[in-house]
């Protein structure tokens, strides 16, 4: 097993990934001087009450209100569709309030979902899904591993839970075996599953998930076999999510 190095930045890769309101910072999505904290993932997809110590990493003002439209149509939409694909689920407090009062996106997400019979047919826009996701990722990237590999997503998929078999939900959940592991002084160093075969010394690691809120919530953060890292999510339970960066 070795040690993935970060990479050098002028600034030092905490500059981006630690927020901190006594010291500069810069935002971890463009760059730019850093004014506020963005939470990761956004209180947007959780519930009160909220997690402790809930992460957060360093943004600008014009990136951490930016995605605002987008992660609200994207959890508007999660929670419509899993109403209507699980009647006996109800949509949150919080999303209803939202809902109520933004009638143009109510009406928008419900045009966007169909059903014949027992068969229901999303048409959401997926662009949109794309970047609140890729977000979400970059953020946890950036806590977990103090590091700045974003140069490009070299995958990204996404499906709603109902489309999965059983036997891919338990591959894609199955914690990640580590040949690399981010360095010691990583947040991420000070989570991970560490296991020596008492046979022969070997020492091994695995990412486990990190669960956020139950049924709300989970990731799991690991570096891929060709040295890239990759983020998986499962988000409301009903959205499983990867995005795997160079």
């Amino acid at each position: 097993m070795i040690q993935k190095k970060r990479r050098n930045h002028s600034d030092g890769a905490g500059y981006y990934t630690n927020w901190e309101k006594s010291r500069p910072s810069g935002c971890i999505y463009c760059g730019k001087p850093a004014e506020t904290r963005e939470h990761v993932p956004s209180k947007s997809l959780l519930i009160e009450p909220f997690p402790e110590n809930l992460p957060t990493i360093p943004a600008c003002f014009e990136c951490n209100n930016g995605f605002s439209a987008d992660e609200e149509y994207f959890v508007c939409f999660l929670e419509i569709l899993k109403s209507i694909v699980y009647e006996n689920y109800s949509i949150s407090k919080h999303m209803n309030d939202i809902l109520s009062k933004k009638e143009s996106l109510h009406r928008l997400i419900e045009s966007q979902i169909s059903s014949k019979g027992s068969y229901i047919y999303p048409s959401f826009d997926i662009n949109r899904f794309k970047r609140i996701i890729t977000k979400l990722a970059i953020g946890h990237v950036g806590y977990e591993y103090d590091d700045l590999n974003f140069d490009g997503a070299t995958n990204l998929w996404f499906e709603f839970a109902p489309n999965i078999s059983e036997e891919h939900k338990a591959e894609f959940e199955r914690p990640k075996l580590l040949g690399v592991i981010p360095e010691i002084s990583s947040r991420f160093s000070g989570s991970a599953c560490i296991i020596q075969n008492v046979d022969n010394g070997e020492v091994f690691a695995l990412s486990d998930w990190i669960t956020v809120q139950e049924q709300r919530y989970s990731y799991n953060v690991s570096l891929n076999d060709s040295g890239g890292v990759s983020v998986k999510m499962i988000i409301l339970d009903f959205l499983y999510c990867q995005v795997d960066f160079d």
